[in-house]
């Protein structure tokens, strides 16, 4: 399913001040990305962030948080910070990120890891996701069908985006 939804412009809250539980996930290239979990009972949904953003985009504060929103809707969120932004940007082995990574890279490689990472500590074969801007061109390039993921594409710029209808979309994808 790929819906088109309106993005929210808000500013992003400094580092740290995302409040799920984080884990590093290793991409198959050397990179790695960092994803934070507001866990729930439900089915899982990832958010991918845009260019010169992190995860902390969809958490901003307890009435701007789109990840608390739909995990009181049940959802099992996970937020990606993809390589060189938010709170992770160095290799697995720990050396720090140089740019140089395409588009290309975060869908084939760290939306991969993220996507495979969810569904083994989910149990879920299928991961809604959501994207914003980048994120969104990220989830066209790297969702394929085999993926088990469900395209939930986000990218418009600077429009309020009420949460009842990102969870009316996700809802009518289960």
């Amino acid at each position: 399913m790929l819906a088109l939804l309106a993005g929210c412009s808000h500013r992003v809250p400094p580092p740290g001040t995302v409040s799920a539980a984080a884990v590093v996930v290793p991409t198959a290239d050397g990179a790695s990305v960092q994803l934070h979990r507001h866990p729930a009972q439900g089915p899982p949904v990832l958010l991918v962030h845009g260019l010169g953003s992190r995860a902390a985009y969809w958490d901003l504060t307890p009435d701007r948080s789109l990840a608390s929103f739909l995990r009181t809707k049940g959802f099992d969120v996970w937020l990606l910070d993809l390589r060189g932004h938010g709170g992770h940007q160095r290799t697995a082995s720990g050396r720090h990120l140089s740019v140089g990574w395409t588009l290309d890279d975060y869908g084939r490689f760290d939306l991969d890891a993220a996507i495979n990472h969810i569904r083994r500590a989910t149990g879920h074969q299928t991961v809604s996701a959501v994207g914003h801007s980048l994120g969104g061109m990220a989830l066209a390039v790297g969702i394929r069908p085999c993926s088990g993921a469900i395209l939930v594409l986000l990218v418009a710029h600077s429009l309020q985006l009420h949460w009842t209808g990102v969870f009316a979309v996700l809802a009518m994808s289960l």
